[in-house]
């Protein structure tokens, strides 16, 4: 059990010991920006106590994704419209069909399909990355 105040060590140490996919999905998100120019956005339901510490863990990756949205700064969650509105606000220039939702939620993914966007539903790292691939594939063609 973990009390907050959490710091970013703690949150490492979280993960670390859960096996959650997050440092993996960290290296994943690197890549696609630094190999292949594709910027990535969090969009989260977090609560403000946890997005503040999630900002503090970020602030060392050099590649993490911006802009990154939590719920509980901004009054709404994944999987109404307006989180998927908040995002294209911040890219108002792409089509809704160009944003990839990663999201172990399949309610979430249903729900960006409604707004047009393509989704991944995150059940195994292989199969992101199976998937993932697929996508730049096309996108680099």
């Amino acid at each position: 059990r973990y009390d907050l105040p959490w710091d970013a060590g703690t949150l490492q140490e979280m993960y670390r010991r859960s096996g959650d996919y997050r440092p993996a999905m960290e290296k994943v998100v690197a890549s696609l920006a630094r190999d292949h120019g594709i910027r990535s956005v969090i969009l989260s339901n977090m609560v403000p106590e946890s997005a503040k510490v999630w900002e503090q863990y970020l602030r060392s990756n050099p590649f993490a994704p911006s802009p990154r949205l939590y719920s509980g700064w901004h009054g709404w969650l994944k999987p109404e419209p307006a989180a998927f509105h908040a995002v294209m606000e911040y890219s108002p220039f792409l089509a809704p069909y160009t944003y990839i939702l990663v999201d172990a939620a399949k309610n979430n993914c249903d729900a960006a399909r409604k707004e047009g966007w393509q989704t991944i539903h995150y059940k195994t790292h292989s199969g992101f990355l199976s998937d993932l691939g697929y996508y730049i594939n096309s996108v680099e063609d």
